[in-house]
């Protein structure tokens, strides 16, 4: 054996080595000759794609990214090359559109491969196993990111370069004494000064650059921007702000504008949008961004009936013109082809008897003068700005109208939004309306430029969405469609399976079997509105099972609930029809065994072998309708007696989604689809298929005892549909059960929520019953009622209702057929709730057997009876218990028993002089005590030969059953012989008139007559008597004479009546002489001697009737003195003449009473010369 020296095979091996380098390199250049003899490889585009698998039809959906030329891509479909059909006319596939490659078997991957950019070998941009639904990337290519710092900082890396798809942060590093003043992306300022920056998903070239400044800088700066439709206060624009101050932007919209959205810092969006946005203590540089949206959104409102008279509304569709035509209708239009997509079947289904009113505003850009083009059948009618342009209703309520017209109006119209309303009625055959508008400026006959008012701006939307197909195989695509209200401007969608969505129309693909629960949240620019949840909306199975889901309903609406089973076909007849082997039977197997008034929907899939047009006929009675694809394909709608409608379609090979809908009213049903194509003679439509899905249970459950006493036992039953196969009871009170008809006991008194959710390999679902069970406590009872009964009239107290089982705030009451309850009142439960004390009105109560019923706050009660009684009234006794023959009396205290509210009260007498007086002021106190008064006037005078005193009976009647009772002789009346004691005043002189004003004494009576009487003596009849009392008489006249017998006279007082009697006093009263007349004047005092006669006033007092007056004194010759009057007893009046020859002087004047009595005025007259 030899040794090899380490050294020489070291030296060998690194002579190898350099050789195979220098062959290494030499290979690498004449690689790169060749490279750069064919030009560089451009930059790979950026692709994403969606894909739809249908069998052996794949269709791929552009999804985002680069355009694709034809000619720069192949598509590989498990390695076979095949040739690709674009969606739209065109040689580039654009994003948005659709790709469609046909293959011989069902494909397991399908990859898109580049061409373009001398890549002769092509690049693989995508790679999709199918069912996946996304697309793969293939080899990316890398890209730079190159950064660049100004003074005072710097950022890391400088430059780099990222992978396709890759990432990478960049760290922005002021120098000591500097900060960050900004940062630009791309050549644009981000927000906020950050340290840091990500870029993420790198599909192109970058560039980061930051500036610095000292200390910080003197101010930030805010970017403002506004959309078309308004602006912004301050205006959009780089706005400086010093740091730590506050920036308000106020939003300005444009008239006919509202604001849509409001995005701070680029992904901050503001919901509900504000009227204004206020940046605080700001202390980086940042953005807003504001947009706007008309008030005015294109389109008008479709209001559809289900009668011919606007008055049965039963959808409203905005449309984007008004433009349709039944298929009863063959009509054509040279200015558009005729279009039946918007006919109403589609919202009420039906096209016989209904109405349509569209309403909004016309918009006018231009003035000038407009022609209206109306084409309708069966009424129509047309306006604008509330002015009717054309009138062709008919007579809607009977059906009267007219076949396919064209009517047409013109009118002149200024620029801006007219409000605008169009009406339509069918009856029978063609359906018909659309309305076009020229004018004289040039514009050519079109359809009209119609908007409607999008009040719902201000408001969040109201929150819907629809999506099809709803049922298929794995991998599944569904089309989900907004359906929120007008106004809404952001979409977040939750599909079920993990994945979301913020487009407003998403397309989405199930790639597993299974049931998906969907949701969206939408907004205005006013905020969200209700999310919008349908649970187990998408059901996605395995394979498709030969046979096509039925869902029969017993209307003919298609309302639920319905009866699902698996049809082999669509062909049946029911009884109606004779037998005939070339219908289908039996008839549908719908609740009751309904033979009429039903509806029927199919939903499945038809399998094509092969791409052709294909010939669909269905027969139906009444109306039916075939959609493949979503499309609708046949219109057979409305009552009709069996009738064929045909329609066409060109179909690849695959599974289609295929749908029928029929209904029947009365009399015949059926229905029957066959399909032909240029190769296959008509043949039933067989081929059908459904997709095995386990639908998820929709939960439902019942209760025999929904409410009772604990401890309550509930025995619950589960009834929900879709073959459950687990159960998850939660009772509400803390306890779950897993069996499916469980039966549980509640302990304790309360209300309690029940929950089921019901669950098997499709999905599961819950329903809750808020308060469904509620549980009392024990029942009360009543043992004892203390009092047991009570007087009818008056409250009474109930000391005690004995018994279990009361509760706080219990009620108690009396009740009894006919009658009114009686509630009680101050009810007390006491602690223990053993005992009930209360009130109870029997004011108005009826006499008999009641039902005493005490009820708990929870709803229990328990009764007892209580007896109302209506005894007679007892009379004891009566104060004061005498009066005055003539006089009332006030009865202060009637006593005895059993009163009742509205009794009456009497005094009676049987026996001579006796009757019967009604009180009056009647007021019961109390069972036992009246107060009332009594007017004696009315009693008989009697002589007091028979005793001046007589007993009356007192009876009190009840006035609700007229019982009474009486007190014998407990009531006195008296008829005393009168009694004078004084008199006031005590005398009267002659001639004098004297007003008594005091006579007391006893037995006085209204009606009295007072005397003055004296032995031999003249009686002097007092007038004007006033009986005060009995024992007062408050004035009386005496009228005395001067004949009078001078002395003292007694009184005597006689009560009225034929037996009256009459009392006489002492001699009390003291009648005088009158006293001398007395002259205080006379007036003239004095009168020349001319024998004229004239008249004197003598005043004074004491001057009687028949006094005179003489002139005493002087000579020469006497007066004379005539007409003498007395006046009164103050005054008289005289004639005097004075002679001639009397002499001048005074004179005495004198006035003689007639019993001689006189008095003089000494020298009280002068005359003179």
């Amino acid at each position: 054996m030899s040794r090899t020296n380490w050294n020489d095979t070291g030296a060998a091996e690194m002579i190898g080595s350099l050789a195979i380098i220098a062959i290494i390199v030499a290979v690498i250049a004449i690689i790169a000759v060749i490279l750069f003899s064919q030009g560089t490889p451009g930059k790979l585009p950026a692709l994403n794609v969606v894909v739809k698998n249908q069998s052996e039809v794949i269709t791929l959906y552009h999804d985002g990214g680069d355009p694709l030329a034809l000619a720069d891509f192949y598509v590989l479909v498990d390695g076979e090359q095949l040739p690709v059909a674009l969606s739209e006319p065109g040689t580039t596939w654009l994003v948005g559109q659709s790709i469609t490659v046909i293959a011989d078997h069902v494909p397991d991957s399908v990859q898109v491969v580049y061409t373009g950019s001398h890549r002769p070998g092509g690049q693989v941009l995508a790679t999709i196993p199918l069912g996946s639904g996304t697309s793969r990337p293939g080899i990316a290519a890398s890209y730079t990111i190159t950064a660049s710092a100004g003074p005072g900082g710097s950022i890391s890396p400088v430059s780099a370069s990222v992978p396709e798809g890759g990432s990478r942060i960049f760290v922005i590093t002021p120098d000591s004494g500097f900060v960050i003043n900004q940062v630009i992306v791309d050549g644009v300022i981000i927000p906020g000064t950050p340290a840091e920056y990500e870029f993420l998903a790198v599909t192109t070239d970058h560039t980061i650059a930051a500036t610095f400044v000292e200390g910080g800088p003197a101010n930030y700066l805010i970017t403002a921007s506004a959309g078309p439709g308004g602006t912004l206060d301050p205006a959009p624009g780089t706005i400086p702000v010093a740091p730590g101050a506050s920036q308000t932007f106020t939003l300005v919209p444009y008239p006919g504008y509202h604001p849509a959205a409001v995005v701070v810092n680029s992904t901050y969006s503001i919901i509900p949008v504000p009227a204004s946005y206020t940046f605080s203590n700001v202390d980086h540089n940042q953005e807003i961004a504001v947009t706007f949206a008309s008030d005015y959104e294109p389109g008008i409102v479709g209001t559809y009936h289900k009668d011919r008279q606007w008055t049965w509304p039963a959808a409203t569709v905005i449309h984007n013109r008004i433009y349709f035509a039944d298929a009863e209708a063959n009509i054509s239009s040279t200015h558009e082809k005729t279009d039946v997509t918007d006919w109403p079947v589609d919202y009420i289904h039906q096209y016989d008897n209904f109405s349509v009113s569209y309403d909004g505003y016309l918009k006018v850009d231009a003035a000038g003068t407009y022609t209206f083009y109306m084409r309708a059948c069966d009424g129509n009618s047309l306006a604008l700005d509330g002015v009717t342009l054309i009138s062709a209703l008919g007579t809607p309520s009977t059906g009267t109208g007219h076949a396919v017209t064209d009517y047409t109006a013109t009118v002149s119209l200024t620029p801006g939004y007219h409000l605008f309303s169009a009406k339509m009625w069918d009856d029978t055959g063609d359906g018909v309306v659309q309305v076009e508008y020229a004018n004289s400026s040039g514009l050519s006959r079109r359809v009209i430029d119609t908007y409607y008012h999008s009040t719902l701006a201000s408001t969040p939307p109201t929150v819907d969405f629809t999506g099809t197909p709803l049922v298929g195989v794995a991998p599944h695509s569904v089309q989900f469609t907004d359906a929120s209200s007008a106004g809404t401007t952001a979409w977040e969608w939750n599909f079920g399976d993990g994945q979301n969505s913020t487009a407003k129309n998403p397309l989405h693909s199930y790639a597993t079997a299974g049931s998906y629960t969907v949701t969206l949240h939408a907004a205005s620019p006013a905020g969200y509105g209700t999310p919008k949840t349908r649970e187990n909306y998408v059901l996605v199975g395995g394979s498709y099972l030969p046979g096509i889901v039925g869902v029969y309903y017993a209307n003919s609406t298609w309302t639920a609930p319905g009866t699902r089973r698996v049809d082999p076909r669509i062909w049946f007849a029911d009884k109606y029809y004779p037998t005939d082997p070339s219908y289908y039977s039996p008839w549908p197997n719908l609740p009751g065994s309904q033979v009429e008034d039903f509806s029927v929907s199919w939903d499945g899939y038809l399998r094509i072998p092969s791409a052709d047009t294909y010939t669909f006929h269905l027969v139906s009675d009444d109306g039916s309708y075939l959609w493949i694809d979503d499309t609708m394909v046949i219109d057979n709608g409305g009552l009709h007696a069996e009738r064929s409608k045909y329609g066409t379609v060109t179909l690849g090979p695959g599974y289609h989604h295929i749908v029928v809908d029929m209904y029947e009213y009365t009399e015949r049903g059926l229905i029957y689809l066959s399909y032909s194509t240029p190769s296959i003679a008509e043949t039933p439509v067989t081929d059908l298929y459904y997709v095995n899905v386990v639908y998820p249970p929709v939960a439902q459950f019942s209760a025999a005892t929904v409410s009772g006493s604990a401890p309550l036992t509930v025995a619950f039953t589960d009834s929900s549909t879709n073959t459950p196969t687990s159960w998850s009871w939660n009772f509400g009170d803390g306890t779950t059960s897993t069996v499916q008809n469980p039966s549980h006991t509640y302990a304790n008194p309360g209300t309690y929520t029940v929950t089921l959710t019901a669950a098997n390999s499709g999905g599961s679902s819950t329903v809750t019953r808020a308060g469904y069970i509620t549980v009392l406590r024990p029942p009360p009872a009543i043992s004892g009622v203390t009092p047991p009964s009570g007087n009818r009239g008056w409250p009474v107290s109930i000391s005690s209702i004995a018994g279990t089982n009361f509760q706080q705030g219990a009620t108690v009451n009396l009740t009894r057929t006919g009658y009114s309850s009686i509630e009680g009142s101050a009810v007390v439960v006491n602690p223990a709730n053993t005992s009930i004390s209360c009130m109870l009105d029997l004011t108005a109560a009826a006499a008999g057997t009641w039902t005493l019923r005490v009820t708990n706050p929870d709803g229990q009660s328990a009764t007892s009876s209580f007896t109302v009684n209506s005894p007679a009234p007892v009379v004891s006794g009566i104060t004061p218990n005498a009066g005055v023959r003539g006089w009332p009396v006030i009865i202060t205290r009637l006593t005895g028993s059993n009163f009742q509210k509205g009794a009456t009260v009497q005094l009676r007498r049987t026996l001579t002089g006796g009757g019967t007086i009604t009180a009056t002021n009647v007021t019961v106190l109390s069972p036992t005590e009246i107060s009332c008064d009594f007017d004696l006037a009315s009693v008989a005078t009697w002589a007091n030969s028979g005793g001046n005193t007589r007993a009356w009976d007192v009876r009190v009647t009840n006035a609700y059953d007229s019982q009474y009772g009486t007190g014998a002789g407990i009531f006195s009346v008296t008829n005393y012989d009168p009694t004078i004691l004084s008199v006031t005043p005590p005398s009267g002189s002659h001639g004098t008139t004297v007003t008594i004003t005091d006579i007391t004494g006893t037995g006085f009576q209204p009606g009295a007559t007072v005397q003055l009487r004296r032995s031999g003596a003249t009686t002097i009849t007092g007038t004007g008597v006033t009986v005060a009392s009995p024992t007062r008489i408050s004035s009386c006249t005496f009228v005395i004479p001067y004949s009078a017998t001078m002395g003292t006279y007694y009184l005597r007082v006689t009560n009225p009546g034929s037996t009256g009697n009459y009392g006489d006093s002492a001699s009390i009263f003291t009648v005088t002489a009158a006293p001398n007349p007395a002259i205080s004047s006379i007036t003239p005092d004095e009168h020349a001697r001319d024998n004229n006669r004239f008249t004197v006033t003598i005043d004074g007092s004491g001057f009687q009737t028949g006094a005179t007056v003489q002139v005493i004194g002087g000579s020469g010759g006497a007066f004379t003195v005539d007409r003498i009057t007395r006046v009164s007893a103050t005054q008289m009046t005289a004639r005097f003449r004075i002679p001639t020859t009397a002499s001048t002087g005074t004179r005495t004047i004198r006035v003689l009473n007639t019993d001689g009595s006189y008095g003089d005025l000494i020298d009280g007259f002068t005359v003179t010369a």
